[in-house]
């Protein structure tokens, strides 16, 4: 390499860096605003472990809905299986992001509604969700759907 060459990769390289800098760093509701796209994307080909990858696989996971509150990544996994066994129970989900607010540095909560179409029903209802920054990205630890 040249003195030029090296001149113009030290100024590109300088001009990048500074540019880098200045871009808005992510705050975290565009990443669960993605995730949620993801999700929503996992459902509608019929992929519940695509599904559950933004939930937290700990045993503190927490899903209340109508028949009461599961406990642990686990049992949700299990529960959705169980009542979603195939792709024409699962439908086509559809989420409406309503609100998101940050409580705190690590925490989302998410409030929003989802639909199901599929044949012969179209249940739809509400969703609140308490989303945490792990190292492993934003995930799920409270789920509240009725």
């Amino acid at each position: 390499m040249n003195f030029k060459h090296t001149v113009f990769l030290g100024l590109m390289l300088t001009i990048l860096s500074g540019c880098t800098e200045n871009q808005p760093q992510p705050n975290g509701e565009s990443e669960i605003r993605d995730a949620m796209k993801m999700q929503q994307a996992a459902w509608n080909t019929g992929d519940i472990d695509g599904f559950m990858v933004f939930y937290n696989d700990s045993p503190e996971l927490t899903f209340t809905g109508g028949s009461g509150i599961t406990k642990g990544f686990d049992t949700v996994l299990a529960r959705y299986k169980k009542n979603y066994a195939t792709k024409s129970e699962m439908g086509a989900l559809h989420f409406d992001l309503k609100e998101l607010h940050r409580m705190g540095q690590k925490h989302f909560l998410v409030i929003g509604s989802w639909e199901l179409n599929r044949e012969p029903d179209h249940p739809k209802g509400f969703f609140s969700l308490i989303w945490e920054k792990t190292p492993e990205g934003w995930k799920i630890i409270h789920d509240h759907t009725s």
